[in-house]
């Protein structure tokens, strides 16, 4: 497979893969999401964070938005 393949799975990051986060998102709080977040900036080759739903709880979206929105602007001033 060719490393240009982004997979949803940290543990082939190793392999040297792209991969993303896929925060589960049916509780009824963001503590899960953040962890995640927390997670990709350990992970080397991390793309970026996704919303994933078995449950279609779509309530607390705008404030997943709203999380990482935040967090870039943290991100984008600690370059400076």
């Amino acid at each position: 497979m060719p490393r240009s393949v982004e997979i949803g799975a940290f543990f082939v990051s190793k392999k040297g893969f792209r991969t993303f986060g896929a925060a589960y998102y049916d509780a009824d709080d963001l503590t899960n999401p953040k962890q995640w977040l927390m997670s990709l900036k350990e992970t080397p080759r991390a793309q970026g964070i996704m919303h994933t739903t078995w449950e279609g709880k779509y309530q607390l979206l705008a404030g997943f938005g709203e999380m990482l929105r935040e967090d870039a602007q943290y991100q984008k001033g600690k370059t400076k």
